[in-house]
């Protein structure tokens, strides 16, 4: 039991045979800090989900490009960014001093948990990853469909996009940091 996160304490209070333990018998140990739960650290991943440390922290912007060109449409891929911080992305490995980097390096083992958590779900399809939008004129429209207005998630990766037609296409975080690329259809 306790009372505040500074200390709990243990107590045995069922055996076998569901008889209630009393007494000084059913005191086990204390613990400073409490040993269970602790409110969470915002900054941390929940628990179960993959991503290890050193925790990345929020994403800042996405990069953003043409990934492939074909005859009816482009694939865009996006990468989420972090930073500044340069002594996050030493500790991931990018010894060049840069302070804003991917949430982990290519062919890390955590890259896609990390990313995940770090990005969220997609307002539209609900899948982990930024969501799309094409940009026309003032409006964003999530893309619905290569058909229907010339733009769709990509059916692998919420990370990508395929691209119909020219124009500008958005990408965003759930906590609203974002990136664009601009496609010459």
């Amino acid at each position: 039991m306790k009372s505040s996160n500074e200390f709990s304490e243990d107590f045995v209070v069922v055996q076998w045979g569901e008889w209630v333990k009393r007494g000084p018998t059913s005191y086990r140990q204390n613990c400073k800090p409490a040993a269970f739960p602790v409110d969470p650290d915002p900054g941390w991943p929940p628990s179960g989900s993959g991503c290890g440390k050193p925790y990345p922290p929020p994403i800042d912007h996405f990069n953003a490009k043409v990934h492939m060109r074909g005859p009816e449409y482009y694939t865009l891929d996006s990468t989420p960014i972090v930073g500044p911080d340069a002594n996050y992305c030493a500790a991931i490995g990018y010894t060049d001093g840069r302070g804003w980097c991917p949430v982990r390096a290519e062919g890390s083992r955590d890259r896609v948990e990390c990313e995940n958590w770090r990005v969220g779900k997609a307002k539209d399809t609900g899948r982990d990853g930024p969501t799309w939008q094409y940009r026309d004129g003032e409006t964003l429209e999530y893309c619905k469909g290569l058909k229907v207005n010339g733009c769709e998630n990509h059916p692998n990766s919420q990370y990508g996009l395929l691209a119909a037609r020219g124009g500008t296409y958005v990408m965003c975080a759930q906590n609203g940091a974002c990136g664009e690329v601009a496609v010459d259809r």
